[in-house]
């Protein structure tokens, strides 16, 4: 930066121009005669991309020089004190500014951006005439622009005008009834860049709008990794301007979406996002990977693989499972915040129960969770197998909430049948386990245990019927039964109540735990209840004290069924608390080794 007391002795601007020029062209005369003592180095030919790398290097330094050389210039021209000299520097500063602009609207090189438009289903024709508009006034109008639509011949003719300004750009015909999957499929075939800038619902290109910068970027990671996806920041049809920027979570046969973001890039004023609402840049080479993974994931390894059909992929969901991908795949997801693109809506679709079905299917789900709204669905409307019997093919995975509902349904049809005969009973075993340490279900139980009085079985074996009406079927077993009665010592006697997967075992026992407890005035409260799921059941009068005393004094560590573990029965030594054994499906969202063996949380709904 020059000073004003360097300015004040020259009073020509030529003869100071003249110096200027003359040192210049002095160090560069002295560099050239140093140069002609130097051997000559010979370097070995490029590869094309390395051609287009080295270019893109060089064109990078000459901008930033002579955006350095420009800021010089300007604060040289503010400083004079003589208004002549202070003229002709403004003079070079434009002529600077415009050798800068020159620079960015060359001629594309081989490995920039496609700007990709699906005017199929997408972008209107009203906003296509906009968008052109925009990037013909840009610095990008030189970058290929693909357009795809059924209509190839009426949009040539309406936008022969936008031709002219627009050198590079390609109408790719579509089938009219194409999937989304389907059009990008044949855009792909169309686009000989190694990185594609996705519209979607655009509405405008503002013209002064720069995407140099992800160029760059997306440009350098062609010649690393190629795991980088660019977005932008959006606005909707009113002008409010939203990040677009959403962070997802799938965990536990659920699937959670939530507006916002927990990471940040520092300088380069961008965020780390799992979803982008908005335009975004990826590499072919990524996309055409999503787009050939076209089939619906098994919920569990006794079901065969199926295609998806193409009438999975409409808009909403296209993008939703693209991104799933990605961060599967662990990709990268940043979003600039400085480029903004003005589209349709700045907020996520609402999704249907039936547009989201086939989603939850594919990924093994039964509830999609979101900041607007929620579905919930049973296994059968989700092709989800598991608990009771079917929990043995999936040794090491929780079990699905939507098959403990079952469970649990069973359990409180039972419970409100020996209510109603005023039977003596309560939770026992694991369920008294899952009851204190989870408030649930435990997620690897295989069956609910009860206990009540002998004196009742022959009675409720008279209710079949009552069980039958409801799909359930009783199994009874008795075992000198008269004798059991008589001694209060013994435990006899065993019922089976089944429904489709899952079985309650009822246990007579002539002494219940609430039995050996009777504090004073205890019978004005009532049983001692506790919650499973969302019902309150009969429980030991003390469940705490009643699992230490059954299970040790690490009982609130968690380890899976004893049938999972290679026990013989419940009755066997569990040494190995606090630890999960090996996932069946490595990677599933419902593996128990995902997870501590310890606590509770982590069995609510899905938290981000």
């Amino acid at each position: 930066m020059w000073k004003r007391s360097k300015l004040r002795g020259f009073r020509r601007p030529k003869q100071y121009i003249a110096v200027i020029v003359f040192v210049i062209c002095t160090i560069e005369l002295i560099n050239l005669l140093q140069s002609e003592n130097q051997p000559l180095e010979v370097k070995p030919p490029l590869h094309h991309k390395d051609i287009n790398h080295e270019l893109q290097l060089e064109r990078m330094a000459m901008d930033k020089n002579i955006k350095s050389l420009h800021r010089d210039l300007i604060t040289a021209s503010r400083y004079s004190r003589d208004e002549r000299i202070s003229l002709a520097l403004k003079d070079i500063v434009s002529s600077f500014f415009r050798i800068n602009q020159a620079m960015k609207t060359t001629e594309n090189l081989p490995g920039e951006m496609t700007i990709v438009l699906n005017c199929q289903n997408e972008c209107s024709f009203t906003n296509l005439n906009d968008i052109l508009d925009g990037i013909s006034k840009s610095i990008h109008k030189n970058n290929p622009i693909v357009i795809a639509t059924s209509k190839v011949e009426i949009f040539r003719y309406i936008l022969e005008s936008k031709l002219k300004h627009l050198p590079h750009l390609n109408l790719v015909k579509v089938g009219q009834s194409d999937s989304f999957k389907m059009i990008y499929k044949t855009i792909c075939n169309h686009v000989s860049t190694d990185t594609l800038f996705i519209t979607r619902s655009l509405t405008k290109f503002p013209s002064e709008t720069s995407l140099r910068k992800i160029e760059s970027m997306m440009l350098s990671d062609v010649e690393f990794h190629q795991n980088l996806i660019i977005g932008a920041s959006v606005t909707d049809h009113q002008n409010i301007w939203d990040t677009g920027c959403y962070r997802t979570k799938m965990l536990l046969y659920q699937y959670r979406i939530t507006k916002g973001h927990d990471e940040s890039f520092g300088q380069s004023n961008m965020l780390h996002c799992d979803y982008l609402l908005g335009a975004f840049a990826i590499h072919k080479k990524t996309f055409q990977k999503y787009l050939r993974t076209n089939y619906l994931g098994i919920a569990f390894s006794n079901e065969p693989m199926f295609r998806a059909p193409d009438s999975f992929f409409t808009k909403n969901i296209f993008y939703l499972d693209l991104f799933n991908y990605l961060k599967s795949k662990l990709y990268t997801v940043k979003l600039m915040l400085d480029i903004t693109f003005p589209q349709i809506s700045n907020s996520l679709p609402a999704l249907t129960r039936e547009e989201i079905r086939p989603f939850l299917v594919k990924n093994q789900l039964n509830k999609f969770l979101s900041d607007e709204f929620h579905h919930d669905f049973q296994c059968n409307q989700v092709n989800i197998n598991g608990g009771g019997y079917l929990q043995m093919q999936n040794v090491g995975m929780f079990i699905p909430k939507c098959a403990i509902d079952e469970l649990n349904t069973l359990l409180l049809f039972i419970t409100k049948v020996l209510d109603q005969q005023k039977y003596e009973y309560e939770l026992d075993s694991g369920s008294v386990v899952g009851q204190t340490k989870l408030s649930a279900t435990l997620p690897w139980e295989r069956d609910h245990d009860l206990v009540f009085k002998p004196k009742h079985f022959k009675h409720l074996a008279t209710l079949n019927n009552t069980f039958l009406s409801r799909g359930y079927i009783q199994k009874a077993r008795f075992t000198d039964l008269d004798k059991c009665i008589a001694n209060k010592s013994l435990t006899c006697g065993y019922m089976g109540i089944k429904s489709k997967t899952w079985r309650i075992e009822l246990i007579g026992q002539s002494i219940l735990g609430s039995n050996l407890y009777q504090n004073k005035g205890r019978w004005l409260l009532g049983p001692t209840k506790g919650q499973v799921g969302e019902q309150w059941m009969k429980v030991p009068v003390n469940p705490g004290s009643y699992c230490r005393s059954h299970y040790g004094v690490d009982v609130l560590k968690h380890q899976q069924h004893w049938a999972d573990v290679g026990g013989i029965n419940s009755w066997m030594e569990y040494d190995k608390v606090g630890h999960w054994i090996d996932c069946k499906r490595p990677g599933h969202h419902s593996c128990c080794n995902n997870f501590l063996a310890d606590g509770n949380l982590i069995f609510r709904d899905v938290w981000l």
